[in-house]
């Protein structure tokens, strides 16, 4: 009885390098995607807009 699956080491080892590489840079923007939306507030629609007319109306003082 002979086991017709063949694992080829080399293929497998860089597929699963791939994988867990993809997911060191998921989880990194995950944490990236969690500060913006922990520093920016929740309840503004537009808050780079917001800022750009805060910051103009300074400017005409």
């Amino acid at each position: 009885m002979s086991n017709d699956k063949v694992v080829y080491f080399g293929a497998e080892g860089q597929r699963h390098r791939e994988r867990k590489q993809h997911e060191r840079k998921e989880s990194r923007a995950d944490a990236i995607r969690a500060r913006f939306s922990a520093a920016l507030p929740a309840a503004k629609a537009t808050p780079v807009k917001d800022y750009f007319n805060k910051k103009r109306a300074k400017k005409k003082r």
